[in-house]
């Protein structure tokens, strides 16, 4: 029993020391713990900033004189107690990369101020690393170290940002960063699996533009489509949609996807309108510039999908395939210069919504319009087609 006490209040002491660090490290620990605001872990092994940090400090003769346990786990230090006093270079190798934190406490101490690093490590054993709250992605391990002068030390506080970065490079060229933000917090697993859903596609392109590139210096076709393409996107995105890619003069566009969104026939159709105004504008500037100035047309169908990730493992991209996608071009196609047609199943949809849409951002009037059934290729049955205008 003796024996138990004795090693409670050595824990106890040294909880109290550690709260003493964190608490003198002032703010350059807080500053890179909120950055990056991970969730906890669900092994509910925490530090007192509430995430798994992996910590160290070295004192200005270059020995350790703190090491938390993850941090020794990834430096591979069999007792972090009996490392107190060692020299960091016994160390400072492995997956990190040789020198890494020789290097971070060196910068630090000849500036006086705070350093920030980012470093890919692809020779760390992600085993070695506290579990993120989400599945960790196939990648190699990202790390952020932040290096900071506190009272004759240099403490290194490192984190692992692998989901973040992965989650900006896959999605940050679709969806607006308030989103990015959101999906920090969705499992992995989530984002990378296919899966069916119900979503609204639309499509948008310029009419009789491919002819006209024909005949004009590439540097323009490339300010004509830039220029188009730049406001297309921002109405897609001001209404919940996420441009999914680019096609030459044209766009597809997904709503509903990759956050799940009930209003997304809706939120299509708000787009749809919106693009055809911006488009307006931006021909009447072309023209009086006597720059070419093409229409734009935009199908626009619902319906059930695969969603997901699809392509290699050096190249994956997220999007849709199915039914309403073809049928979504298609519609874009048949579109007159100016024209948005869709089909039964978004404007039931989208009628739906407005009687659920609490959002602060008015809703258009829209006026619809039955064009009767139309063939398209690939699509089976003749299908129901609706001319939507704004009012």
């Amino acid at each position: 029993m003796t024996k138990t006490i004795e090693e409670l209040e050595a824990k106890v002491r040294e909880l109290e020391a550690q709260l003493e660090r964190m608490h003198s490290a002032g703010s350059g620990a807080k500053f890179a713990a909120a950055t990056i605001g991970e969730a906890p872990s669900k092994s509910g092994s925490l530090t007192i900033l509430g995430i798994e940090e992996m910590i160290i400090e070295v004192g200005d003769d270059g020995t350790i004189g703190y090491v938390n346990g993850p941090m020794a786990k990834i430096l591979k230090i069999p007792d972090r107690k009996k490392v107190i006093g060692e020299p960091l270079q016994k160390w400072d190798r492995g997956g990190l990369g040789e020198g890494v934190l020789a290097a971070l406490v060196d910068i630090a101490r000849s500036s006086g101020r705070p350093h920030i690093l980012e470093r890919e490590c692809p020779e760390l054993d992600v085993k070695l690393l506290p579990p993120l709250a989400s599945n960790r992605p196939a990648t190699s391990p990202i790390l952020r170290f932040s290096a900071t002068p506190v009272k004759g030390h240099i403490q290194i506080v490192a984190q692992e940002i692998t989901l973040l970065r992965w989650l900006e490079n896959t999605f940050s060229r679709y969806v607006p960063p308030a989103v990015i933000q959101k999906m920090q917090c969705m499992n992995v697993s989530e984002l990378m699996k296919m899966e069916r859903r119900t979503l609204t596609i639309l499509f948008g392109d310029l009419r009789g533009f491919t002819g006209m590139s024909q005949l004009l210096p590439p540097e323009e076709v490339q300010q004509t489509v830039n220029s188009f393409l730049e406001r297309i996107v921002l109405a897609i995105e001001r209404n919940g949609g996420m441009a999914d890619k680019f096609l030459g003069d044209g766009v597809m566009a997904l709503f509903g996807a990759p956050l799940p969104d009930e209003l997304h026939a809706l939120g299509a159709l708000c787009a749809a309108v919106e693009m055809q105004e911006s488009h307006s504008r931006w021909m009447a500037e072309r023209k009086q510039k006597g720059l070419p100035a093409p229409a734009l047309g935009v199908g626009v169908a619902t319906g059930e999908v695969l969603v997901g990730n699809m392509g290699t493992q050096s190249r994956m991209e997220y999007t849709a395939l199915g039914h309403p996608v073809n049928l979504a071009a298609r519609l874009c196609a048949a579109a007159e210069g100016g024209e948005i047609l869709t089909v039964a199943d978004t404007y039931r949809d989208a009628v739906a919504a407005v009687k659920k849409y609490s959002g602060e951002k008015p809703l258009p009037r829209f006026s619809f319009a039955p064009k009767g059934k139309m063939s398209f290729k690939n699509i089976e049955k003749p299908v129901e087609v609706i001319s939507v205008t704004k009012r």
